[in-house]
């Protein structure tokens, strides 16, 4: 376990689309241990988007990689997540 742990944390992914699917991946991503993140979306979240997105209202209008990725570093400081919009 503590080799896998270490994979992991070394491992660094990139995530194009961060919607509703690319949403949870991230998230599944996240919580498995990943330890570095690169988010690449050039939307923003939209009223459509909320009852299937992982984000909520307040991010409304903000680019869903930005705010994804500011929600993972609050959750979990322990990751390194960027954002590309």
């Amino acid at each position: 376990f503590d080799l896998e742990a270490r994979q992991l944390a070394a491992a660094h992914v990139w995530v194009i689309g961060c919607g509703s699917l690319g949403g949870l991946v991230i998230r599944g991503l996240a919580s498995a241990g990943i330890g570095r993140l690169t988010l690449v979306d050039e939307e923003r979240l939209e009223v459509p988007n909320l009852g299937r997105h992982v984000l909520g209202v307040q991010d409304l209008g903000r680019y869903k990689a930005t705010a994804l990725a500011e929600q993972l570093r609050g959750q979990l400081p322990h990751i390194n997540v960027d954002a590309i919009n």
